[in-house]
């Protein structure tokens, strides 16, 4: 794997488990692999930070799990798009905000996700992509 700097991941389908619904409550459980990964990219010196959709969740709600997320990964940095439609994956913005607020550039930064939402933003924002089930190396049914 090319060293990064930076490593952006989606939420639902990549750290913790898909929810039925952007209304339904968040699982506060990690998928697969997760922890040990993302403590690998820590003693690497990678910075990583979460980009997600979240319409229709509750601030408090989304801000909680974030909590909950951030103790279990020591996050560096966590964005939401939640108030405007313009910044909901696939735009760029969420990833561009985070590389801007970490001073690194887009070719330094490697985005995680599962969705095409996901891929297209990363094309968007010319970083690299890569689908969560090979970065964590997991099988269909494993998640």
């Amino acid at each position: 794997m090319k060293h990064y700097k930076l490593i952006i991941f989606d939420l639902d389908g990549t750290l913790t488990p898909e929810r039925a619904s952007s209304a339904a409550p968040f699982e506060q459980r990690l998928l697969p692999g997760v922890k040990e990964k993302c403590r690998e990219l820590r003693e690497q010196g990678i910075k990583f930070a979460v980009a997600t959709n979240q319409q229709k969740v509750k601030e408090y709600l989304l801000f909680c799990h974030m909590d909950w997320l951030e103790t279990q990964l020591q996050l560096t940095d966590w964005v939401y798009a939640n108030r405007s439609p313009r910044d909901l994956k696939p735009s760029p913005s969420m990833l561009q905000s985070t590389m801007v607020l970490r001073n690194i550039k887009n070719n330094d930064t490697l985005m995680v996700g599962d969705s095409i939402e996901d891929q297209k933003a990363a094309e968007s924002a010319s970083v690299d992509f890569e689908w969560a089930k090979d970065f964590f190396g997991w099988e269909q049914e494993e998640k």
